[in-house]
């Protein structure tokens, strides 16, 4: 009986270590999709500025703001998370957002991609997403649904 408590105990350690690093792959995997997502809009974004000469107007979150070589508007890997076309001749940045639909308070949850940065600052920061990080500089590489 002894030695079937210490197998079970063996079995469940193990699985324990498999969960976690299938998770950790799964983060890792939602980061890359994201990133591969917000820089295929950022590409699209540049063909469609070679076209017009300025960049597309900024819409409400998860549309495409009519890019024509953009096949469609990509899903975000986590459920509850959208993207979005931010561009403001104010603070004169342009970046595609990554945001939970519900903000925290600190920002968590939001990524950025910056197209054209601020020429005053050198930086795409806009008023209200301050805490936002650049997903090129996350250094842990990680995208976690439910931060």
């Amino acid at each position: 009986m002894i030695e079937l408590l210490v197998v079970i105990a063996i079995i469940a350690l193990l699985s324990a270590v498999v969960l976690s690093a299938l998770n950790n792959a799964r983060s890792r995997a939602r980061f890359t999709t994201a990133y591969d997502q917000m820089r295929e809009i950022g590409k699209a974004a540049e063909l469609d500025y070679d076209n017009r000469g300025k960049y597309a107007p900024d819409l409400y979150r998860d549309l495409n703001p009519g890019f024509n070589n953009l096949t469609g508007w990509p899903k975000p890997p986590c459920p509850g998370w959208t993207y979005d076309w931010d561009t403001s001749p104010t603070i004169s940045s342009t970046r595609i957002t990554l945001r939970r639909n519900v903000v925290s308070a600190s920002g968590s949850g939001v990524y950025y991609y910056c197209i054209a940065a601020n020429p005053a600052t050198g930086n795409c920061d806009s008023p209200g997403f301050d805490s936002a990080a650049d997903i090129r500089n996350v250094s842990d590489k990680v995208l976690t649904c439910n931060e």
